[in-house]
């Protein structure tokens, strides 16, 4: 927040908004809020006062007040830029982006060639994930104050939110030979090095970070994220709880639960399970409400609306309700993704191994009518994209094109609700079926897997389903890939039935999808194609 400190009111009486501003800058907030109102109640078109007064509301955490004081600031005086730039710093605390984008743009108006103004907007650009316009935003401010580490810092992690983590580096070295302390550009350049595989030079960076800013959230947060990639489950299960100190992640639901903990045991406790990442986190970790259950735990889980006909399949549990649905009531309550770390889990706890959740006979049985196989041929379901919204969205999704050489190997069911607008005139010259207008939630979708033979898909939350549900699922990853698939194997502790296929290089498909076609030529004539032994590589 912008802390002004005019030196005069712009209206109405100066030795009372003086003696306002002397409160303030005292700390003297009562004080300093009686007087700024004296001032307003003789002079309510004062722009000065309504500002400082926002400022007041905003330091006592009262940001709607706030908010309502600095548009009576910008209404009596609309050059006043600083009123327009808290205004936007507000909006932001509250969440309100294009609110705050239009704030911002207002304050760039008056001052074009502010390179300050021009990174603020680029901060709400990347938080709204318009990357492609936060860099711009960024390049704009560098380019007006070259010599500033922090705009060179976010050119670089724009450059990281747009996948490209090669010129990223570039940026944010050039970062650090001018500011060789500068915490979040060390930070950024360890998510740079991993993402081309530097995992070493990563947990260095990330390390330096933190020994110059112990509290920095955001290094904590992404050494959680390399620990589990490389196995070390006891620190990156404890770092990942930092989640919730991070801006980007809403506060956590059901506070006023107390928070299970292992050592609270379970016999008789009514304990809600809550989702809170991505559909394929919730199908992974909804393993544990039955094995809890089955330990004496009373378990409601609340889940994504999406999910709930099919996880009320998971045994023992005793409610499964969608998010904001009323729900029984609980005497705990834990996230679905801290529960590996109450367990001081290792590669996974080895509980309920899939199949761990059922498809519904009837509806498998309406499924297997509709896709009755005339040809003889293997029947395979096909996932080219995941969320088009999800920051890794370009690394992992690929071209439905690309799949062209696997299509004549057997008949192709897609499995996917959206599809890329790329993607469209592929699938309409393809003989692929597609299913999207008759897919209406998970429990049609498992209904399909069933059916099938093998599914084939991109890091989404279908390789999860198919996983669940124990069925052979071939798992095409990116080069640098979430945690959950580890290193160096094509298995999956988490999932049995998974084979996986990784990238030998960033944004390289062919190469995987040529291990396909010739993993699909290998299989056995009944169909069967289950990964190799734990450890060994179909690609390296």
């Amino acid at each position: 927040m912008v802390r002004a400190r005019p030196s005069a009111a712009r209206g109405g009486s100066a030795p009372a908004h003086a003696t306002a501003l002397a409160q303030h800058r005292a700390g003297r907030l009562d004080e300093a809020e009686a007087s700024y109102r004296q001032v307003l109640a003789g002079a309510p078109a004062n722009a000065t006062a309504w500002h400082m007064l926002g400022v007041l509301m905003c330091q006592r955490g009262r940001f709607e007040a706030g908010i309502d004081a600095f548009e009576r600031a910008v209404a009596a005086d609309p050059g006043l830029a600083a009123a327009w730039l808290d205004l936007g710093a507000a909006h932001r605390e509250r969440r309100n982006l294009d609110a705050a984008l239009a704030a911002y743009g207002r304050a760039i108006g008056l001052h074009p060639a502010n390179g300050e103004l021009h990174n603020r907007r680029g901060e709400i650009l990347s938080l709204a994930r318009r990357d492609e316009e936060a860099l711009a935003a960024y390049e704009r401010a560098l380019a007006l104050d070259p010599g500033k580490p922090a705009h060179a810092a976010n050119v670089g992690a724009a450059l990281l939110a747009l996948g490209r983590p090669g010129p990223a580096i570039a940026y944010l070295r050039d970062t650090l030979v001018r500011a060789p302390n500068h915490h979040i550009a060390l930070a950024n350049l360890g998510v740079a090095q991993q993402a081309l595989g530097q995992r070493a030079d990563a947990r260095a960076s990330y390390g330096r970070a933190l020994d110059l800013a112990p509290a920095y959230v955001e290094a904590r947060w992404n050494l959680s994220l390399l620990d589990l990639l490389e196995g070390r489950f006891e620190a990156g299960w404890r770092g990942h709880e930092v989640r919730w100190q991070r801006p980007a992640n809403e506060a956590p639901r059901h506070a006023e639960l107390p928070r299970w903990r292992a050592e609270l045991g379970l016999a008789g406790r009514r304990m809600l399970l809550w989702a809170e990442q991505g559909l394929g986190d919730t199908l992974q970790f909804g393993r544990y409400a039955p094995w809890l259950a089955a330990r004496g735990a009373r378990v409601v889980l609340e889940v994504q609306a999406p999910l709930c006909a099919l996880l009320r399949t998971l045994g023992g549990v005793e409610q499964v309700v969608a998010v904001g649905q009323a729900h029984a009531p609980c005497d705990v309550q834990l996230p679905l993704m801290s529960l590996p770390g109450e367990f001081a889990a290792g590669e996974h706890v080895n509980v309920a191994p899939p199949p761990y959740v059922r498809p519904d006979p009837e509806r498998v049985h309406r499924w297997a009518q509709r896709l009755r196989r005339r040809s003889g041929r293997p029947l395979y379901g096909l996932v080219c994209s995941g969320n088009p919204a999800h920051r890794k969205d370009a690394e992992r999704s690929i071209a439905l094109r690309r799949f062209d050489r696997l299509l004549p190997r057997g008949d192709w069911v897609l499995l996917q609700r959206e599809l890329r607008e790329r993607d469209e005139e592929c699938l309409k010259r393809s003989a692929i079926l597609d299913l999207r207008r008759d897919l209406d939630d998970f429990a049609d979708t498992a209904a399909i897997v069933q059916n099938l033979d093998l599914v084939i898909t991109v890091d989404t939350a279908v390789a999860h389903l198919a996983g669940a549900l124990g069925k052979p699922v071939w798992i095409l990853l990116p080069y640098a890939p979430d945690w959950r698939w580890l290193l160096d194997r094509s298995d999956s502790p988490w999932y049995p039935s998974a084979r996986l296929f990784r990238q030998r290089a960033p944004d390289d498909w062919d190469p995987v999808l040529d291990d396909v076609a010739r993993a699909l030529d290998a299989r056995a004539p009944d169909g069967t194609g289950a990964a190799p032994p734990q450890g060994q590589q179909t690609v390296t």
